[in-house]
């Protein structure tokens, strides 16, 4: 207490310089001695924190060269020092065998796409390449390339049909005709024609007709131009089927009429003028044109089985109806044709009724692929036609239309 009483009676400036030295003495001891190091230690439980301290001993610390790292300090007595234990080595596992290659799947098939069945190709019917059986050689010209009519067109065969309906034909002809035949080759026969017309004769008119196919189309055209006469083409396009010619479109043109009719297949009907009612018609069925081709086809499929005696029944439509023409092979002759040379013919005749004369009369040259040699007509006013071939021309034909 008296330390106190004194340290109060001494005046502030010896006070002041007390404090000083106090201070600076401490100051001097924290550079010496360092700043106490305390620890908090984590609470446990429901403690409170607890400082710990621990005592550094008194040393002065030498200065450690600058490239030098400084040495850490050591652990205090205190803390507890880790113990260090050697891990054992951890065993690496072993290596996972490789994945077996997977298979891959079989591609499923993919579904058909949905395809329209195609239509029914019409076949190809066989053609005549010589006299079939008959012994005889073709009198045919042949000229390849061969360019008709004075205006230079070219002999062509043209479609009046498509696919399907080229099938409902050969169908049609197949089931109803019954009948095989073997059409002849593209020929172009001009005709010395002779004859009367209104009962006014005439004689030597050039008559031409043209016949060219392609195995399935055929085209058949008939000029006869007369200033006594009249002049009259006849056209008659169809499709050849193995058991007889097919046709679709026949025109008649006389002078300044003219006469078209259509055959339908599927309804089994021609169609004429449209103030004309149709006609029912069976496959089979010839214009006027055809017959003479049909004829032949039907001569070349018999051969030399066609004997004295035999009939050929052939359908023909005509202005007034249909009818069926009955003709009967009456025997071989020869006669005078293709510019004075001595032609083998198959005489053939279509008689009404057996006191009348024949209405036609066909010679069938197998020369000539069983085409007319000489065709002779005669009509009920007493007109007569008659026909000698001049010229026989064989055509190159051309392939199959694929171009509908």
């Amino acid at each position: 207490m008296g330390a106190v009483l004194r340290f109060r009676m001494m005046r502030a400036e010896q006070r002041s310089l007390i404090w000083t030295s106090l201070a600076v003495t401490g100051l001097h001891l924290v550079l010496l001695i360092g700043l106490p190091q305390w620890k908090l230690v984590q609470p446990t439980g429901n403690k409170g924190p607890v400082m710990m301290t621990r005592a550094v001993p008194l040393s002065t610390p030498a200065a450690a060269p600058a490239t030098e790292p400084a040495a850490e300090a050591e652990p205090s007595p205190t803390e507890a020092v880790p113990t260090l234990v050697a891990e054992a080595p951890k065993t690496l596992p072993p290596p996972k065998p490789k994945p077996k290659p997977r298979r891959k799947p079989k591609p499923r098939p993919k579904a058909p796409a949905q395809v329209e069945p195609p239509t029914p190709e019409l076949p190809s019917t066989q053609v005549v390449n010589g006299p079939q059986g008959s012994g005889e050689s073709s009198l045919f010209e042949i000229h390849q390339g061969f360019v008709a009519g004075p205006v230079g067109y070219r002999v062509s065969v043209q479609t009046h049909t498509t696919e399907a309906e080229d099938a409902v034909v050969a169908t049609a002809m197949e089931h109803d005709a019954g009948q095989h035949v073997l059409p002849p080759r593209s020929v172009r026969i001009s005709y010395a024609t002779s004859g009367s017309a209104n009962g006014t004769p005439y004689n030597e008119i050039p008559v031409t007709l043209d016949w060219h196919h392609d195995g399935r189309h055929y085209s058949l055209n008939s000029d006869f131009l007369s200033t006594m006469a009249g002049n009259r083409r006849r056209f008659s396009h169809g499709i050849v089927t193995a058991h007889g010619m097919a046709p679709v479109v026949s025109t008649d043109i006389l002078d300044h009429e003219r006469h078209s009719f259509r055959f339908d297949y599927a309804s089994r009907q021609i169609a004429g003028a449209a103030d004309a009612l149709p006609m029912e018609f069976k496959p089979g069925t010839q214009d006027s044109l055809s017959l003479m081709v049909q004829l032949a086809a039907l001569a070349a499929a018999h051969g030399k089985d066609l004997a004295t005696g035999m009939v050929l029944t052939v359908p023909v439509m005509e202005p007034g109806g249909i009818r069926e023409l009955t003709f009967k092979v009456l025997g071989e002759e020869t006669l005078t044709a293709l510019e004075g040379k001595s032609v083998k013919a198959v005489h053939l005749a279509h008689q009404t009724s057996d006191d009348a004369p024949p209405s036609i009369e066909a010679w069938l040259a197998p020369s000539l692929d069983y085409m007319p040699a000489r065709w002779r007509t005669l009509d009920a006013n007493g007109d007569m036609q008659d026909q000698v071939a001049r010229k026989a021309i064989e055509m190159q034909n051309n392939q199959p239309d694929e171009a509908r």
